[in-house]
């Protein structure tokens, strides 16, 4: 599953084989982009302004001299653009010490076995003990030391106690805010009631800020780090059927983004991961259509290769990504009409 970067376009390529098909990650127009040739070294990539014709001549009533000069500043702009943009990423590549929220079921429990190996030591904290229990021990079968705790991220004190511990105990490499629940206008369309729309806003936006707020601190002064933000695809665009959980997930995904241009010169890598339909106890309440529902096993190898790549954002499936991309783009008199002929029905989740 390939996984993408800001606003849906691929990641620049940064070395090796990638590097070779970094022409594709460009859009070609006849007479505006031509990339006439690529230049690997250090993690650059170079690509040129105007079209053949153009650099061999004098070029739209400038003259030679003119165009020579037009086409020099266009050229290093974009080698500058690309060059920024393809540089060799150097943070946390084959993270050691890794925490994970909602770790008890889904994309969390998932996450938590793909990175179980020996030497690794994991941080594990969900809602549900006996559940928690069972992962952190197929976690340690894989090699892995494990910590886990039964925890409610609303509560900002025990979250924050509980991050000192760990950290104390061997500083965090990779932090993945993951827990959460999903919200929506269950009882035959009754709505969302005010302790329901607060509710999820403190589980999904709340317990994302009360566990990267305490770690945050440490990896400053480290000046190194990585952190995950599991949003989601509804993020991009309102659903008639979902407002709580859409307004929750875009909280997540603008925090991310903000996160993300602070930390970056103090060494600390920032994520968003947008997925789409996951088949977890949370997407087991949505009763309607799941379009390119994917198993929680590979929704943790793509965000895990996402990590490791120091991509910025990672939303899948693509195909799904492009629809809502499309929808956010499309007049909502079009849009709105269309979304509201699903039937859905979302059940509370506990």
């Amino acid at each position: 599953m390939t996984d993408f970067s800001d606003h849906g376009t691929p990641a620049l390529p940064q070395q090796g084989k990638d590097a070779d098909r970094c022409a594709n990650h460009v859009p070609e127009h006849p007479s505006i982009i031509s990339p006439v040739h690529t230049h690997r070294g250090r993690g650059r990539t170079k690509f040129f302004l105007f079209p053949p014709h153009f650099r061999g001549g004098s070029g739209w009533g400038l003259g030679k001299q003119g165009s020579r000069r037009l086409r020099a500043s266009c050229d290093h702009f974009l080698i500058y653009i690309s060059a920024t943009a393809a540089s060799t990423y150097t943070g946390v590549r084959d993270p050691r010490s890794i925490l994970i929220t909602g770790a008890s079921s889904g994309i969390g429990a998932a996450l938590a076995w793909a990175y179980a190996a020996p030497r690794t030591h994991l941080a594990l904290c969900g809602r549900d003990a006996a559940r928690l229990t069972a992962v952190a021990n197929i976690c340690r079968e894989r090699g892995a030391e494990v910590i886990e705790a039964c925890l409610d991220v609303t509560e900002a004190a025990a979250v924050a106690a509980w991050i000192d511990d760990v950290d104390g105990a061997s500083p965090l490499e990779l932090v993945i805010a993951n827990a959460g629940v999903q919200g929506g206008l269950w009882r035959d369309g009754a709505g969302e009631t005010l302790d329901e729309l607060h509710r999820v806003m403190n589980v999904n936006f709340g317990g994302v800020s009360n566990t990267l707020h305490p770690v945050l601190p440490a990896m400053r002064r480290r000046r190194r780090g990585q952190v995950a933000l599991i949003s989601s695809l509804a993020a991009l665009r309102g659903i008639p059927f979902s407002p709580g959980y859409c307004a929750s997930k875009a909280a997540i995904r603008i925090y991310g983004e903000a996160l993300r241009s602070w930390l970056a010169p103090e060494g600390i890598n920032v994520s968003v991961v947008l997925p789409g339909f996951v088949e977890t106890r949370l997407s087991r309440t949505v009763a309607g259509p799941k379009p390119l529902i994917l198993p929680p096993e590979r929704a943790a190898r793509i965000i895990r290769r996402g990590l490791a790549r120091g991509r910025r954002q990672i939303a899948f499936p693509y195909a799904l990504y492009l629809g809502m991309q499309l929808m956010r783009a499309l007049p909502a008199g079009l849009v709105d009409p269309i979304l509201r002929r699903a039937t859905v029905d979302i059940g509370p989740y506990v």
